[in-house]
């Protein structure tokens, strides 16, 4: 769960910084992130027939590497935590309100209601069960070809941001 004041958001973030998850790189390196997550979000389509799971993971990295991205040529650094990037993120401003509108309206048209911090929530939680359960307790109410297509469209927004 996101914070959903600032209050909440400054304790998140010091939590994050007092688990040592924030690691320093030059603001430059931002592009060796996009790059791999291009490249990820790629490899996770053409999996999606032959291993739905790993194209889940894959895809899911991708976002992670893309987040991670926008956070290092905002801030330079990156966080080692996935909960920490969103929490840094949102801190350092790292989504314009250009992209975040853009987000907003893609979540809009497939029908949520969530925001973009909510729904990437959402999609590590879908990762996880895949990752973590058999195959019979993953009961998922969206195909993995409907969550990788919406991971390459909100990376294909978040892209607008380098």
């Amino acid at each position: 769960m996101m914070p959903k004041n600032k209050e909440t958001l400054e304790k998140e973030y010091l939590r994050c910084v007092k688990n040592n998850v924030f690691v320093q790189i030059p603001k430059e390196k931002y592009l060796d992130y996009v790059k791999e997550a291009y490249s990820d979000i790629a490899s996770a389509e053409l999996e999606i027939e032959k291993s739905p799971k790993w194209a889940l993971v894959k895809a899911y990295q991708a976002l992670f590497l893309m987040s991670s991205a926008l956070l290092i040529k905002k801030a330079g650094f990156y966080s080692k935590d996935h909960g920490c990037v969103l929490i840094a993120l949102l801190r350092e401003n790292g989504l314009s309100e250009t992209v975040l509108n853009s987000i907003s309206d893609l979540l809009k048209n497939k029908n949520k209601n969530e925001d973009f911090f909510e729904e990437v929530s959402n999609i590590r939680i879908a990762r996880n069960k895949y990752l973590y359960l058999p195959q019979i307790q993953r009961q998922m109410n969206v195909s993995v070809k409907d969550i990788v297509g919406e991971i390459k469209a909100l990376i294909k927004i978040m892209g607008v941001e380098e």
